[in-house]
């Protein structure tokens, strides 16, 4: 079982992030500030619906926006599932 996708959507620094993933390794590598960890993060928060940094789940949704998204694509041997995360500022988060 691995992540096959990361698809977030205004969640900290990233406006927008795509990434397709294989089952090996994957190395993240950028300056200081791109924004690695916080898409570590996101797929931490797609796979538990909660962060890893924060418990303020206000922290995770990028500045001046309303909602931030975390959708994982997952797979495994029984096939592809996928998960979603949306949180906001005010009001429940929806999984």
């Amino acid at each position: 079982m691995y992540v096959s996708r990361l698809e977030a959507r205004e969640f900290r620094s990233h406006a927008r992030a795509d990434l397709t993933l294989g089952d090996g390794i994957t190395v993240l590598a950028g300056p200081v500030g791109a924004g690695k960890t916080n898409l570590l993060e996101a797929v931490h928060v797609g796979c538990t619906g909660r962060s890893f940094r924060t418990s303020n789940e206000r922290e995770m949704i990028r500045f001046g926006e309303r909602l931030a998204r975390v959708r994982l694509t997952v797979h495994t041997q029984a096939g592809d599932h996928t998960t979603e995360v949306a949180l906001q500022p005010r009001g429940p988060k929806m999984v």
